[in-house]
């Protein structure tokens, strides 16, 4: 903070909150960063992850926070199915145990085209249409639910469309005539 602001703010010339540990010099202009400092006294770890047989346990809210993530498993391995806090944690999977770095797709001698590495009939050239095609392999795609319907979509938009085709549900209204579409 500047003197001016710590002036306007602060008139005994600094900020008004003190770590109550002994001897510690920590001034703080916030409460809350006073008392996160203050947990760093502890002797002990005093905060412990709740998930059951994980040991871990830290002295601050905010690092138990951080280490909760862990247990939250988001990103699946489109090789063998094992699931990875981080989207970093999967790549250094892939190129560890698989060879290859997530979505590694192979462009063929410069010629600009990015292919998909777990199957030979897709191509493209822009990475978010490889990233879309890349969700049917981790299972995040998005599937139609009618009895008899295999068609699945990384696009929750064009699974809706798929969806009013089935129903024979046409709200976009062309205004040049009185054609009516599923989609726009």
């Amino acid at each position: 903070m500047t003197a001016h602001h710590m002036s306007a703010h602060f008139p005994t010339g600094g900020p008004p909150f003190q770590c109550p540990q002994e001897g510690c010099p920590f001034l703080g202009d916030r409460l809350s960063r006073v008392l996160s400092h203050h947990a760093t006294h502890a002797e002990e770890a005093s905060r412990r992850c709740p998930e059951p047989g994980c040991p871990f346990a830290t002295r601050t809210k905010s690092r138990l926070e951080q280490h909760r993530l862990q247990h939250d498993k988001r990103h699946p391995c489109p090789d063998c199915g094992k699931r990875f806090a981080s989207g970093s944690a999967l790549r250094k999977h892939r190129q560890g145990v698989h060879g290859r770095k997530e979505g590694s797709a192979k462009r063929d001698d410069g010629d600009g085209v990015l292919r998909c590495p777990l199957c030979p009939g897709f191509a493209t050239r822009y990475r978010n249409h490889l990233s879309l095609h890349m969700r049917r392999h981790s299972g995040t795609a998005h599937r139609c639910d009618r009895p008899g319907c295999d068609y699945q979509t990384p696009k929750l938009s064009l699974l809706e469309a798929h969806r009013r085709a089935h129903d024979g549900d046409k709200p976009f209204k062309c205004d040049q005539c009185d054609r009516a579409f599923c989609e726009k």
